[in-house]
């Protein structure tokens, strides 16, 4: 059993990430499988992709019960776990719970999305892991995550590393200081072309994509890249 920590070692919490993942796909993982393919509407090819797993409510583990998704910097280090439960009764821990770690310093999917950002020379932020599983999978490759509702300038010279051109994806029920924040990064990125898109009230892209599916907001993002290349 792992001793609770607010942040493992780089052995347990590898050890811990190929034990869920191993789980996930077996009998014992099968209430997360069915929460990541009926709840969460996410593909086998995703799941694998984003390289999610499952700790079984029985486990003597403080992480019983909770999905994991692993954080990378861009060059593949595992970087933390992040985790949600899939009962909004959780006490001991809130649902969303993450090792501790310097938000402001990763972007969720870097890793994977990169090539694909090259590629198409523009980028999508989000702001949840879930935004973006859900966007790569429905062909939206060039996505990454904030795991916060600001574009630090830490995060924005990652991105800007393959590409120039940004378009943000907001929550239109973030917070106020939340989107003061990304407002201000947006506003002096001299050099740089990044804009926002506000999405409707409540709804997330994940929410968007499952209900509307991807036509709308596709022709939304490249209604903004074109201005992007006429500015």
């Amino acid at each position: 059993m792992y001793k609770f920590t607010s942040r493992f070692n780089s052995s347990d919490r590898q050890q811990l990430l190929s034990k869920s993942q191993q789980c996930l796909w077996l009998e014992e993982g099968k209430l997360g499988m069915e929460y990541l393919t009926k709840t969460r509407q996410f593909s086998d090819k995703v799941i694998k992709l984003f390289g999610l797993g499952y700790i079984p409510h029985y486990v003597k583990n403080p992480l019983a019960g909770r999905i994991i998704f692993p954080l990378y910097d861009a060059s593949e280090n595992l970087i933390a776990l992040t985790t949600r439960h899939m009962s909004s009764n959780e006490t001991f821990l809130p649902v969303y719970w993450h090792e501790q770690y310097e938000k402001s310093f990763y972007v969720y999917g870097c890793n994977i999305a990169k090539k694909f950002i090259r590629e198409k020379g523009w980028c999508v932020v989000t702001e949840g892991q879930c935004d973006v599983i859900q966007l790569h999978n429905h062909g939206i490759f060039n996505a990454v995550g904030l795991c916060g509702t600001s574009l630090s300038s830490v995060q924005l010279s990652t991105v800007l590393r393959y590409c120039d051109k940004i378009i943000v994806l907001l929550d239109s029920d973030v917070n106020k200081a939340g989107q003061r924040a990304a407002d201000k990064i947006i506003g002096s990125t001299h050099g740089y072309k990044v804009e926002s898109v506000m999405l409707p009230m409540g709804m997330d892209p994940d929410d968007i994509i499952k209900k509307y599916g991807t036509t709308k907001l596709i022709r939304v993002m490249n209604e903004k890249i074109e201005n992007l290349r006429a500015s």
